[in-house]
């Protein structure tokens, strides 16, 4: 037998095992890579909340209510699908910006475990959160009218829906700021989606679930979240804001075939039966009532907000309405 042959035979033996061993090195890449992009948004946290523009630093801007339940549910994810992956909650983050009003610090100044991080988020929409951008005006943003560089966001005592934003700002990733002076929209949202965003709503609905069950087994240390009530500073136990929007989910987030239907605030502002609003509480009522492809986000994070009879015919109007050849619509032409 020649070396050839010989070569030939040893690299048939043991390739799989060359193989299984460099699929094991991409898969470990991967997720080192996914764990430092977690972190590193960690760092970046301001307000309670992750912005949805970086600007080197130092023109950061936080006028997005959704990137911080977005980042919430990919470490939930991270925590599910990587092996060990809870070891990420204890990581240690460096904190851009350790207060609201601190400038850009150094890598390594202040380091704070992940799950610290988390529930600075979470505590800081229970407390509410109420700023004005920096630098706010046409440096950076020339479109935005004064009233969008005011950010608010919080948590209502009752339903358990995150709330806020305003007609002038867009808050979320389905917003479109008008920019034409000719077309007298310039400043103004075309679709505004202030108030309480569907898939929001089950992004937070998703977390508070997951660190329910992460406190119960001590691996995550916090029980809740500090709130005012009655005067007084109590604890929101994650158990009961999740069962908060557990119970007022689908009273004032689906749209029933019934026409009387009690919960209905707005009957006359109705023009699709049978699906789920888009938000609830906007400034504009309208908006509350537009078909769009968000509440299937919420349906895939938070399945248990759903009656299954009544997610299936809401999908079947999406499907209809909204799904095209190459995706989906973003808003019903209807």
């Amino acid at each position: 037998m020649s070396k050839l042959q010989n070569c030939f035979q040893v690299l048939i033996f043991v390739l799989p095992s060359v193989m299984k061993v460099l699929k094991s090195l991409l898969v470990c890449c991967y997720h080192y890579t996914f764990r430092n992009i977690i972190l590193a948004f960690a760092g970046t946290l301001r307000h309670g909340l992750i912005p949805n523009l970086l600007g080197q630093g130092t023109y950061s801007r936080y006028n997005c209510r959704d990137a911080v339940w977005w980042w919430l549910q990919c470490i939930q994810d991270y925590c599910n699908i990587v092996p060990k992956g809870k070891e990420i909650l204890k990581c240690p983050v460096s904190r851009m910006y350790p207060k609201d009003d601190s400038p850009p610090t150094a890598a390594g100044t202040v380091d704070q475990p992940l799950y610290d991080v988390i529930q600075e988020a979470l505590q800081r929409h229970a407390q509410g959160i109420n700023f004005r951008e920096r630098n706010a005006g046409p440096q950076i943003d020339r479109n935005m009218r004064d009233e969008g560089f005011n950010i608010n966001a919080g948590v209502d005592p009752v339903t358990g829906f995150v709330f806020g934003g305003n007609r002038l700002n867009c808050g979320t990733w389905m917003d479109k700021m008008g920019e034409s002076e000719r077309a007298r929209n310039k400043g103004i949202p075309a679709t505004p989606r202030d108030g309480s965003a569907v898939e929001i709503v089950g992004l937070s609905k998703s977390t508070v679930r997951w660190l329910t069950e992460l406190s119960k087994k001590n691996v995550y240390p916090y029980k809740g979240v500090k709130v005012q009530r009655e005067g007084k500073e109590v604890l929101l136990a994650f158990s009961e804001w999740n069962q908060h929007i557990q119970d007022h989910f689908e009273k004032y987030f689906y749209v029933s075939d019934d026409p009387s239907d009690p919960n209905e605030q707005r009957p006359d502002l109705v023009h699709k039966r049978g699906i789920y609003k888009d938000s609830y509480g906007a400034s504009s009522p309208w908006c509350d009532y537009q078909l769009r492809p968000n509440f299937p986000v919420a349906m895939v994070v938070a399945p248990e907000l759903f009656t299954p009879l009544r997610a299936w015919k809401a999908l079947e109007i999406v499907q209809k309405k909204l799904m095209g050849p190459l995706g989906m619509k973003t808003l019903d032409s209807e």
